[in-house]
């Protein structure tokens, strides 16, 4: 059988807001920069820099929204490691973060039990983050379809 430790969560910086507020900040630079720059008629600068602020802040709000969701969804999944023909188990969420570690009572290790961790703890963290990577994908694809360019 297998006997759960108890794993130290650490708190890490948002990935998923970070890469939402570059993305909505690199639109709304190049977007202001074209109207401060006179790249636009005289005409249409307030008005539309108005709105497309307006705009981008709505985008903000619903990105940010669809991301704290993804985080919570992500937290909630488990990804599994194993090394040392199984007697080594590391659990990892959607965010890569640890929530598990087991080690089989009959474990029979002759070296380091580090090494054993790390190699399973590489499992379990390829697979979420794959899993993590391919959700954000499918996150900006929808967000941004409709958007215009």
């Amino acid at each position: 059988s297998m006997a759960p430790i108890v794993a130290r969560r650490r708190q890490l910086a948002n990935p998923l807001l970070l890469a939402a507020a570059a993305a909505l900040a690199a639109t709304a630079v190049s977007s202001l920069a074209a109207a401060f720059a006179g790249q636009l008629p005289r005409s249409a600068r307030s008005p539309r820099v108005g709105r497309q602020a307006i705009e981008l802040s709505d985008q903000w709000s619903v990105m940010g929204k669809k991301a704290q969701e993804l985080e919570l969804l992500l937290d909630t999944l488990v990804f599994n490691g194993t090394a040392a023909d199984g007697g080594v188990v590391v659990e990892v969420n959607g965010r890569q973060k640890p929530v598990g570690l087991k080690l089989a009572d009959n474990l029979d290790i002759d070296g380091d039990v580090g090494k054993h961790i790390k190699e399973a703890y590489a499992q379990a963290e390829a697979q979420s983050l794959e899993e993590m990577t391919h959700m954000l994908q499918e996150l900006y694809a929808t967000h941004f379809k409709d958007q215009p360019v």
